[in-house]
């Protein structure tokens, strides 16, 4: 099957992310045509478990990033690989030299690598390691590439799967590897799916905090849930971020309150320096994000904008992989989609893979679990709570709708009965008048026959 990703933008003008996307039968992408920028087909690599362990350029046979001579001959000996008659002993997949997409490297795909070395295309190569847990443990390069200013990324978790560490270490050039102590080293304390404390290990010297995180209630407690701060999977919770300048060593100088501001889905806008700075009348925004429907940052301006890894729903973000961390799993912006299936596997959704449905814009995901739970969780906090004070309104419209018609037919009532009563009034009216009238001739009469009894 083929995808596309695509939105429009402010000025309602199409953003093509990425045409051409191809899923085998489980839902894995396999190859992406890139636009927008660089030329380049991306290819993705998955092992037995569903999880995604690299992501190559088409034709780049040594992974190196791009496509140049180097290439050819490795696409001869690939094509030599499959049918059986010389070896393959690199990382480097040598499908990455299947064009036609028919699981194999035959003579036909060398059109499509002479297209593509004549574009030029060009196009990141990444290694995905996993645990037994099939928790994402490292990000590299892949076996081969390493050269000078790359870094390979790696992640330690607890039994609950928190990550409670995160490390960065450079390529050394002169000694061939890995660089023996990390340039970046960060230590997690959690509570819950709340983030307390992040720590700062030096090379050298005592361990120190960081950041210091205060939170609120998240999206399900803003929606009514009594007293949730983690319902939600504390999306649109972080009230407040303390940071340490731990420039002059373990011991931190004046600390920097920043406060989070959301939009309704509980992704971060702006980030507020609280601390208001010497000089400064007010607190100031020090961080704006606006993203695409797929949670990619398509702005991000403010002196604090890179430093803060809290963005879209609310998750951890690292920009040495360009991954968001759920907690069960991790989110990919630019392929949209998860980096692992669905830990409960196809009992919730048959594709294991798909974020929200393909609908970020208009629900979230609390920890990376399967997709029902959280349309679940959408559908209780906010669309039947939503219904049923919909439905009460509409009975109290209803009510009174009903009881203006029997206010109306009252009135009515009384109008005829004040109709009948003034009518009454009339009538009695006139009966007085002939009453006194014909009081009036008696007493006339009367008088005049007494007048006449006295002459006689």
């Amino acid at each position: 099957m083929t995808h596309e990703r695509q939105y429009r933008d402010e000025q309602s003008q199409l953003v093509q992310l990425a045409t051409g996307y191809v899923a085998n039968a489980l839902n894995q992408y396999e190859t992406a045509m890139l636009t927008g920028g660089a030329p380049g087909k991306s290819k993705y690599y998955h092992d037995a478990d569903g999880n995604l362990i690299m992501m190559t350029l088409a034709g780049d046979m040594n992974c190196d990033g791009v496509i140049n001579s180097t290439d050819t001959g490795l696409l001869l000996r690939a094509i030599r690989y499959f049918n059986g008659t010389d070896t393959w002993p690199f990382e480097c997949p040598a499908l990455n030299g299947d064009f036609n997409g028919d699981g194999v490297v035959t003579v036909s795909d060398i059109n499509g690598y002479s297209a593509a070395l004549n574009a030029g295309w060009t196009g990141p190569s990444t290694a995905y390691d996993w645990d037994a847990e099939n928790r994402l443990v490292t990000v590299r390069p892949v076996a081969g590439t390493e050269a000078a200013g790359v870094s390979k990324v790696e992640f330690v978790y607890d039994s609950s799967w928190r990550r409670v560490r995160k490390t960065v270490t450079p390529w050394d050039e002169q000694t061939s590897n890995w660089a023996s102590a990390p340039s970046l080293d960060r230590k997690y304390l959690w509570s819950g799916w709340r983030l307390l404390l992040e720590t700062d290990v030096p090379a050298s010297g005592g361990e120190a905090v960081l950041r210091s995180f205060t939170w609120g209630l998240d999206l399900a407690g803003l929606g009514g849930a009594v007293n949730s701060l983690e319902s939600a999977g504390t999306i649109g919770g972080l009230l407040a971020v303390r940071e340490y300048d731990l420039s002059g060593g373990p011991s931190p100088a004046d600390p920097v309150d920043y406060v989070y501001l959301y939009d309704a889905l509980g992704n971060v806008g702006q980030v507020v320096d609280w601390s208001k700075p010497a000089g400064q009348a007010s607190a100031a925004i020090v961080a704006h994000y606006e993203y695409d429907p797929y949670g990619g940052v398509t702005k991000a301006e403010g002196a604090y904008a890179s430093e803060n890894a809290w963005r879209f729903s609310t998750k951890q973000w690292d920009d040495e992989t360009g991954l968001g961390y759920w907690g069960y799993r991790y989110y990919s912006p630019s392929m949209g989609r998860w980096m692992s299936r669905d830990p409960i596997g196809e009992s919730a959704d048959s594709h294991v893979y798909r974020y929200i449905g393909n609908a970020a814009s208009l629900a979230f995901d609390a920890l990376g679990l399967d997709m029902q739970k959280c349309i679940s969780w959408w559908q209780n906090t906010f669309v039947s709570p939503f219904l049923a004070v919909r439905a009460a309104r509409n009975e109290a419209r209803q009510l009174i709708v009903n009881d203006i018609a029997t206010i109306r037919k009252a009135h009515d009532e009384f109008r005829k009965g004040l109709i009948t009563y003034q009518a009454y009034l009339a009538q009695t009216e006139s009966l007085s008048a002939d009453i006194r009238r014909n009081q009036k001739v008696d007493v006339l009469g009367d008088l005049r026959l007494s007048q006449n009894r006295d002459t006689c």
